[in-house]
């Protein structure tokens, strides 16, 4: 592939890429995250495709010299567009994984704060200790029975 439409293609993958990162940021900063796992198979195909190009480019960079120089600023455009959609990717996806570790703590706390009350009937058809029914707590436990 001569260097011109390896250009074009490498530009073409970045700019697919960027809108696919702004597409995911778009749906983190909206809190829509169960949205995001549609965006993951073409995402990765075209990281896959934008790393493989970029190896190659780094391989053979002095091809890159006989590309045009409105081409090669065009890559650069696209590139940095890129890294500024990858930088703001990160900072989404670390404050969505923050909000979801505060998020899972204050259940586990609230869970472990929730008194649990004794359920069912005495041996008389009454509930139980009606005055404590609220500080009494249930205790867990399993019956083995074999025939």
């Amino acid at each position: 592939m001569d260097p011109t439409a390896r250009t074009h293609e490498l530009i073409d993958v970045t700019e697919s890429l960027t809108a696919i990162l702004d597409q995911e940021n778009t749906l983190l900063t909206e809190l829509r995250v169960k949205e995001i796992g549609a965006l993951q198979q073409e995402k990765t195909s075209l990281s896959g495709l934008y790393e493989l190009r970029m190896r190659e480019a780094v391989q053979d960079a002095g091809a890159f010299n006989a590309v045009a120089p409105e081409i090669r600023e065009q890559l650069r455009l696209a590139s940095e567009a890129f890294d500024r959609s990858a930088q703001q990717n990160a900072r989404a996806l670390r404050a969505a994984l923050e909000m979801n570790t505060r998020m899972v703590h204050k259940i586990a706390q609230l869970a472990t704060k929730q008194e649990t009350r004794p359920n069912g009937y005495g041996a008389n058809g009454t509930t139980p200790y009606t005055a404590r029914r609220g500080k009494m707590s249930v205790i867990p436990m399993t019956l083995n029975e074999q025939l």
